[in-house]
């Protein structure tokens, strides 16, 4: 695999949850197939203008971002490790 796509990213997540503190916060956890937890956050300035829909949508997005993040960085050090393999054969 050369490129990370978001249907893979999709393809570790068995489910969000979602917690709300307070009356403007959002927090997403998404629990991954291998129970590791990537935590997403939103917030909005004003209670009045918080959206309970939309705090869950921005804090999973955020979660999400993390996952890229963290499964781009394990698969580059699983490439980096696979070319030092070859290069030593």
């Amino acid at each position: 695999m050369k490129k990370l796509e978001g249907y893979q990213l999709a393809a570790l997540i068995e489910r969000a949850e979602y917690q709300r503190f307070g009356a403007t916060a959002t927090v997403c956890a998404l629990i991954l197939n291998n129970g590791f937890v990537v935590i997403g956050v939103s917030g909005c300035l004003n209670p009045a203008d918080f959206d309970e829909a939309i705090g869950r949508d921005t804090a999973y997005k955020d979660a999400f971002a993390k996952l890229w993040e963290l499964q781009g960085f394990h698969l580059k050090t699983l490439f980096a490790e696979s070319e030092a393999s070859d290069d030593s054969n």
